[in-house]
């Protein structure tokens, strides 16, 4: 006869396992496919669900090779097997298991991390936004420092339609508008940050409100690279801002000056950001990375190296992945400008790690770009190209903007032929650059065309 189908297996496995195994299993059946679930986790949401004899029903579901567990967290063995058992319920026991989960989340002390690793942000979104058992800002800040960016964002737009929809007041809409337009920033969503602050804009927002997303304004203008609207909101800003309001205004204008390469201009912003790090101590991980940055850029390599290593010590201390990611980065930045580059490379790789863990596309392309530029200068063009071909993905991905990144892989590839061919053009990487009022590069290709040395390449 013939073969009985994927469905009719599965189905002939479910009947054979007790009501203990069946009910464990719905269970983990709300957790996404890709993700697992601490065991204890799932041992604690049984209990609350009243699942007698939780460990005889997982090791049923062990024997029946319907999960498997690893490192001491739990999963379907197939997408397809978690897939059938969801299938076997209809909405009203689906909402029963959410309830379940969200219980056992709110027992657990509202450990974001477990939300996190198992999955279950999104399922429980509409949970945690109608109880607001926790503030949802520290929550999706919990979030956001183990690089979570996405159940944040889904955190935040949940609690957006909540309010739209009569949940809450119209101050509720602005702190998540402003809130999601940060992480939208970090994700290269840039599009969809117009949108948030459109959102503020039309909520008309006090002077307070205004001020903070003008700053978020500037940095879309810097990641845009539209430095005249940087410099206009950024004199826009001139008053009325706090200590951390004012050093983040000088961070976007010091990276808009690094950017520009305005070697006079950077060592004043340097000089502003130190002084400012006194008066704000919550910005000082940031402040000491774009110091290191800056150093590198002016030639104050030890300075460099020094601030570079001082910030990733403070972002390991606090366990910030983002942080983390950054600092490598600085540091790999301070240790290629120091003429290290075996060192560099480490931590150019070891910061890409860190940025595709929690979706940082800026951070990434320039670990990247980075990284290209300290095997161009080792005369590596093979490790080079491989480092080019990521930037040139992310780059060329639909729906995302990164222009200054675009021209600088055009910048190291052209440098790389040049090296390669002295007779090579390189006009039409110099036109990038032209088109965004960037006019260092022309000089560089002028100086190596002279005889200068290569190293090293100042982005």
């Amino acid at each position: 006869g013939p073969l009985p189908s994927v469905a009719a297996l599965h189905a002939s496995r479910r009947a054979d396992l007790d009501g203990t195994a069946r009910a464990i299993a719905e269970l983990l059946a709300v957790v996404p496919a890709e993700h697992a679930v601490p065991l204890g986790f799932l041992e604690a949401a049984g209990t609350l669900a009243k699942i007698d004899s939780f460990g005889a029903g997982i090791d049923s579901l062990l024997v029946a090779d319907q999960i498997s567990i690893s490192a001491g967290a739990v999963r379907f063995r197939h997408s397809s097997l978690r897939e059938t058992w969801r299938g076997t319920y209809g909405g009203v026991v689906h909402n029963k298991w959410l309830g379940i989960w969200y219980e056992a989340f709110r027992l657990a002390g509202y450990e974001s991390r477990l939300l996190s690793s198992s999955g279950l942000v999104q399922p429980l979104t509409t949970l945690l936004v109608e109880h607001r058992p926790v503030d949802l800002g520290g929550l999706v800040g919990q979030l956001l420092q183990h690089g979570a960016q996405e159940d944040a964002l889904a955190l935040l737009d949940g609690a957006s339609r909540d309010v739209q929809g009569g949940g809450a007041g119209g101050q509720d809409v602005i702190e998540s508008a402003l809130m999601a337009a940060q992480v939208r920033m970090d994700l290269g969503r840039y599009s969809e940050v117009q949108q948030d602050l459109r959102m503020i804009e039309t909520a008309r927002p006090d002077s307070s409100i205004q001020r903070r997303a003008d700053l978020i304004s500037m940095k879309l203008a810097l990641r845009l690279n539209t430095y005249e609207a940087v410099w206009a909101l950024s004199k826009k800003l001139k008053t009325g801002l706090d200590y951390d309001q004012e050093a983040e205004r000088e961070l976007i204008v010091n990276t808009a000056l690094r950017d520009l390469l305005d070697l006079e201009a950077i060592a004043t912003s340097v000089e502003r950001l130190r002084q400012l790090a006194d008066h704000a101590p919550s910005k000082k991980p940031e402040i000491l990375r774009a110091t290191a940055r800056s150093y590198a850029k002016i030639g104050r390599a030890e300075d460099a190296c020094k601030a570079a290593t001082d910030a990733l010590k403070l972002a390991e201390e606090s366990g910030d992945v983002r942080a983390m990611g950054n600092a490598h980065l600085a540091l790999a930045e301070a240790l290629r400008h120091a003429g290290d580059r075996e060192n560099a490379v480490d931590h150019y790789r070891k910061g890409a790690l860190l940025a595709k863990s929690y979706g940082n596309r800026d951070s990434l392309l320039w670990c990247r770009l980075g990284e290209a530029c300290a095997w161009l200068e080792a005369n590596d063009f093979a490790q080079m190209d491989t480092a080019l071909a990521e930037v040139r993905r992310i780059v060329d991905e639909p729906g995302f903007e990164h222009p200054l990144e675009g021209a600088h892989a055009s910048l190291i590839a052209a440098v790389a032929a040049i090296v390669q061919d002295p007779e090579s053009n390189a006009e039409p990487a110099l036109e990038r650059y032209a088109e965004l009022g960037v006019g260092w590069p022309g000089v560089f290709f002028d100086g190596i065309k002279a005889g200068r040395p290569l190293t090293p390449i100042p982005i």
